[in-house]
């Protein structure tokens, strides 16, 4: 879809592994029942 466009596909990237970050700290935080502190 973004074919010739690397800048929208690179952005894409980034946004997924911050998401993925989050998602997966909070997950961690569920599980553990903690709060993680992250600045």
């Amino acid at each position: 879809m973004f074919e010739g466009h690397p800048e929208v596909l690179a952005a894409c990237d980034v946004l997924h592994r911050q998401w993925a970050a989050r998602n997966y700290v909070g997950s961690l935080e569920a599980f553990l029942g903690v709060r993680v502190d992250r600045a």
